[in-house]
């Protein structure tokens, strides 16, 4: 658990998903993303992924172009 459960709950938690939840959603608002340019995408099937605390992907790269003011 990355930011602890219970007693050991981090004290920043609610202010580092907030951070991130702010930057995902301004890369989203600036950028475009788009699949690889000169690889294949990764499979969706769950059967692929690696175990662990949550299911999790093979590392992946994808291509982000910025957005054209309108």
């Amino acid at each position: 658990m990355p930011l602890g459960v219970g007693c050991r709950d981090c004290v920043g938690s609610e202010f580092a998903i907030q951070r991130i939840f702010a930057y995902v959603v301004t890369i989203v608002k600036h950028f475009d993303i788009l699949p690889p340019q000169y690889s294949e995408l990764l499979s969706n099937n769950p059967n692929l992924f690696s175990a662990g605390a949550v299911l999790q992907l093979d590392r992946f790269k994808c291509r982000l172009t910025k957005r054209k003011q309108k």
